[in-house]
């Protein structure tokens, strides 16, 4: 497994590639990144934009200065559960992401079969998607086609460092492709099939989202899509409790990184996530091994395209 850590830009280490990309100014409503740092790890199979293999979120930075690191301060899932036509949304991974670079794919890290990507069952699908989402890579989420919902729960609970509105958010979303639309809603209790959601709901439009400067090209497209990014302040959500997770409810957006991101992490996360919002089906089963299979044809060969 790659192992998380901050690279400075002065000091490049021989193992892996970082870049940055510096980003444009977006619409009003969605807090704008203004730069993004990334890691290129040891052994990945592609080292140049567009990526098929792992990119790992190092660090995002906004207007106000502030940056989030990998050090504590970007936070990913520790669950999912999918709420609404499952056959509408996989788990995805890169053209080329096998285990080169230290970090399998999110099937073979939790022990299934990436053949069997689009297998709606829920201990297949929503442990596939909670792998996906529980680490750093910006090659590895979800492909949506059509309506679906799913939630997501971060493996730390994160409190706004504001009280009132600002340009410092608390979650940021990558999407592929910012070409749909979503609804997204603030998890702060509840069930995990059954959320506390905050009193405001905020939308995502086509084009809303800023491009990162990255592309990617994954399992079920035929050729690279835009990278793009947005952040949400608290208060976009209408409330000062902590947040444990969001709903995400899209027409077919493709996510590629759900974060909870803090300014001071030892003030703002909490990591005694409420057992009853883990998902039994998304956790791996100890001791899971990859089984081996022959798959069809017919599966081997879907590739949607959009």
């Amino acid at each position: 497994m790659f192992s998380p850590r901050m690279l400075s830009l002065q000091n490049i280490p021989i193992a892996a590639i970082i870049g940055t990309t510096f980003l444009h100014t977006l619409t009003a409503g969605i807090i704008a990144p203004t730069a993004i740092n990334y890691t290129v790890p040891a052994g990945s199979n592609d080292t140049t934009n567009p990526f098929t293999d792992d990119v790992f979120l190092d660090s995002i930075v906004f207007a106000s200065g502030t940056v989030y690191s990998a050090g504590g301060g970007i936070r990913g899932a520790v669950s999912s559960f999918v709420s609404l036509n499952r056959n509408n949304i996989n788990a995805e991974r890169g053209d080329n992401d096998d285990d080169s670079d230290g970090d399998t794919d999110p099937f073979t890290r939790v022990g299934l079969d990436p053949m069997n990507y689009e297998s709606t069952d829920p201990s297949f699908q929503d442990r596939s998607i909670t792998s996906a989402f529980s680490t750093r890579s910006l090659v590895e989420g979800v492909d949506g086609e059509s309506l679906y919902r799913f939630n997501i729960i971060f493996n730390a609970g994160i409190s706004d460092n504001d009280a009132g509105v600002d340009s410092m958010p608390e979650v940021v979303l990558f999407e592929r492709g910012n070409n749909d639309t979503t609804t997204v809603k603030a998890i702060i209790g509840g069930t995990y099939n059954a959320p506390v959601y905050a009193p405001l709901s905020t939308t995502i439009n086509s084009g809303n989202l800023t491009y990162t400067g990255l592309d990617i090209d994954t399992y079920e497209i035929g050729s690279a899509q835009s990278l793009n990014a947005g952040g949400f302040d608290a208060n976009d959500f209408g409330t000062t409790s902590t947040i444990w997770g969001l709903e995400i409810e899209s027409n077919g957006g493709d996510f590629y990184g759900v974060f909870a991101v803090a300014e001071d992490p030892s003030t703002q996360l909490d990591s005694n996530v409420p057992q009853a919002l883990i998902n039994p089906d998304a956790v791996p089963e100890p001791h899971t091994s990859m089984f081996i299979g022959i798959t069809s044809l017919c599966l081997l060969c879907r590739r949607s395209r959009k």
